[in-house]
């Protein structure tokens, strides 16, 4: 699971319930289980939040996946160690 940015967090749960101005009163990830064979997908999570304004409460999901530089991919243990370096290094994210 990665680490979250709180900022972050609170943009996509203010998104999900489509409530620009709410206030985030509760939230977790949970890890979620998606074969990807994108090099550049670090993790999949599934946001559960609350957030409320004058309105009320709203429960809202969201999917976050977090990307990064190959190096860091898990895909990459499935490279051939001697292949591992060239790969890395051609990718074009997060070099």
């Amino acid at each position: 699971m990665s680490l979250p940015d709180e900022r972050l967090i609170r943009d996509v749960a203010r998104r999900a319930a489509r409530w620009p101005s709410a206030q985030v009163v509760e939230w977790r990830l949970e890890p979620f289980s998606y074969p990807t064979t994108n090099p550049s997908t670090i993790s999949f999570e599934r946001l559960h939040a609350v957030v409320a304004n004058k309105a009320g409460e709203r429960s809202v999901s969201a999917f976050v996946k977090t990307i990064g530089s190959m190096r860091h991919s898990p895909i990459l243990e499935f490279v051939p160690p001697h292949l591992r370096e060239a790969a890395s290094a051609g990718f074009p994210c997060g070099r």
